[in-house]
């Protein structure tokens, strides 16, 4: 399952884009156990015509919206029916954080015990809530006790939530993945205000450091890999043993780099990444050493700037490039044939081809001043996958065997 710091599809902008002034303040959250919505399944809708591909479509279904003054960010899902979602709300001028749990499928929704904090995207989680503010951008469980709140700042739990820690370290964390019995991530040595010496096991600011730590808790280590570069990451997984982290943020010439283990994260080796000097809109892997590159060369003719880069070897090598939709991005695959992407302009795009063809498959068709935005896709098996749409809803995209 793709877990991105920049995991949202759309340019999401948060309202926390200056610093609260002085430490976080204590946010009241209701009783958790409660649930705040009930109702039955929706129905599917209609969705709009196929682009390119024929035959049926895959199945759409709507979960229960939250409460219209939150905002969803994030989702994380441990099986068929059991997630969370990171939502939102307006507190004095800013966004403050709500975590809400599911044990049914998105129909019901119940409140969770969480720690006072803000939820901010990129650059927010470093420069806007550090005077002891704490910022969030993502959730993620590993199983129903241990979970994580991440994006800037960590808070743990082992309990299921009852109870949460926030980690002291001055490193921030940008992105974080479960990969078997071990929790991975991505933190980076930033500066701090006043300047000081860097943090830990940092030899540079900016910096971007490989760490593990056992999900069941101990004590967070730096792995031995090559150099990661620029400004972010993305922590990929097949399985319980191959990992990829793909720094894809850049602007300038060798700031993109691509790492990979083949046995836990024990080994690393550094990887040619595709796309040349174009634009990396996202990336995804499947089973199999399937890894999909979405690039963007903005030097072509409008409508015909996206393509797909596909390697079937883990990187190694990659096929011809594939024409894709121009307006996608958020690109997740649940095996070697079938993955998809959000249309910033529409909706959601799959294909069953391996990106020989696309269909839209999510079309709301709302006013063109009115569309709202998917973000948070991903998928949860092979043939199942979850996003966000219009901040309040999570859809379920099931795909015929």
């Amino acid at each position: 399952m793709k877990r991105s710091y920049l995991l949202a599809a759309v340019l999401l902008v948060s309202a926390c884009s200056q610093a609260p002034p002085g430490p976080a303040r204590t946010i009241a959250t209701p009783d958790p156990g409660t649930p705040l919505v009930v109702a039955t399944e929706s129905p599917s809708i209609s969705p709009g015509p196929s682009a390119s591909l024929s035959g049926e479509l895959p199945q759409l279904i709507s979960g229960t919206p939250l409460p219209s003054r939150f905002r969803l960010w994030d989702l994380s899902f441990i099986s068929h029916d059991i997630g969370w979602g990171l939502a939102s709300y307006s507190c004095g001028g800013y966004q403050c954080a709500a975590l809400f749990h599911t044990t049914d499928r998105w129909k019901t929704w119940q409140q969770q015990v969480m720690p006072a904090a803000y939820v901010a995207q990129a650059p927010d989680t470093f420069t806007g809530c550090r005077n002891g503010a704490p910022c969030i951008a993502q959730v993620r469980f590993a199983n129903a006790s241990t979970g994580y709140l991440f994006g800037g700042d960590l808070f743990i739990t082992h309990d299921g939530a009852a109870t949460w820690t926030r980690e002291t370290s001055p490193l921030g964390v940008i992105a974080l993945e479960t990969v078997g019995a071990m929790t991975l991530r991505v933190a980076l040595c930033y500066p701090t205000s006043p300047p000081a010496a860097p943090p830990t096991a940092c030899s540079s600011y900016w910096q971007e450091l490989v760490q593990a730590e056992p999900v069941a808790g101990g004590t967070w280590r730096t792995l031995s890999t090559p150099a990661l570069s620029g400004i972010g990451a993305t922590i990929l997984r097949e399985g319980a043993q191959r990992i990829y982290v793909i720094n894809m943020y850049g602007g300038q010439a060798g700031s993109k780099t691509l790492i990979t283990s083949n046995d836990g994260g024990s080994h690393w080796q550094s990887l040619t990444l595709p796309c040349g000097d174009d634009q990396i809109r996202d990336v995804a892997a499947a089973a199999g050493n399937q890894l999909f590159f979405l690039c963007f060369d903005q030097s072509k003719p409008f409508l015909h700037q996206a393509s797909l880069d596909i390697s079937k070897d883990a990187g190694l090598t990659y096929g011809a490039p594939l024409a894709a939709p121009y307006a996608t991005q958020g690109l997740v695959a649940g095996s070697a044939r079938t993955i998809a992407a959000v249309d910033i302009i529409h909706g959601v795009v799959t294909s069953t081809d391996a990106g020989a063809s696309w269909q839209l498959t999510f079309d709301p068709q709302p006013p063109a001043s009115g569309y709202a935005g998917a973000w948070s896709l991903a998928f949860e098996d092979p043939l199942t996958a979850h996003f966000i749409y219009s901040g309040t809803t999570v859809w379920t995209v099931t795909f015929l065997r």
